[in-house]
C-alpha cells in the first residue's frame, strides 16, 4: 500500500454542514476527517476535466488533419477585430 503523506489543516465551516457531516460520518461507522476527505476528493474530481482517451486522440488527429486550415482562422482571427 502506497504511503499518503497527510497535513493538518484548520478550516471555518457552516455550523449545519458541519452538523450534516458528522452525522454521515456516524452513521457510516467512520472518522469525520475520513468523511471530508472523501467529500473534497470527489469535488476536486468533479473540477478536474477528465477527457477520455480516445476522444483526445480523435481530435489531436483532426487537428494534424486540419493543421492548415487552423493556422488560416489564427491569422484571420489576429487580423480583424470582433463584434464591439
Amino acid at each position: 500500500m502506497a504511503t499518503v503523506n497527510r497535513e493538518d489543516v484548520t478550516i471555518r465551516i457552516d455550523s449545519a454542514l458541519l452538523r450534516d457531516l458528522r452525522r454521515i460520518a456516524e452513521a457510516d461507522g467512520r472518522d469525520l476527517d475520513v468523511v471530508i476527505e472523501g467529500a473534497l476528493k470527489i469535488f476536486a474530481e468533479c473540477r478536474t476535466p477528465q477527457i477520455r482517451p480516445e476522444v483526445m486522440a480523435r481530435s489531436q488527429a483532426s487537428m494534424q488533419r486540419n493543421y492548415r486550415l487552423l493556422e488560416i482562422l489564427a491569422q484571420h482571427d489576429t487580423q480583424e477585430p470582433g463584434p464591439q
